[in-house]
């Protein structure tokens, strides 16, 4: 892989890591954790792909 800038993916990652818990502060009473962290995991899968075929 000849990526040039490798650690936005480490950065990306981290940023969207760190805001489950104020997610989940503003999701409704009734939501699961399990959910809020797979629909950040989505997102940041996706953020990820697209910086990926930006830089490549």
């Amino acid at each position: 892989m000849k990526e040039k800038y490798p650690y936005l993916h480490v950065i990306l990652g981290a940023m969207l890591w760190g805001t489950t818990g104020t997610a989940q502060s503003f999701a409704p009473d009734g939501a699961h954790p399990i959910a809020i962290g797979g629909a950040l995991l989505a997102l940041g899968a996706g953020a990820s792909y697209t910086v990926y075929k930006l830089v490549s």
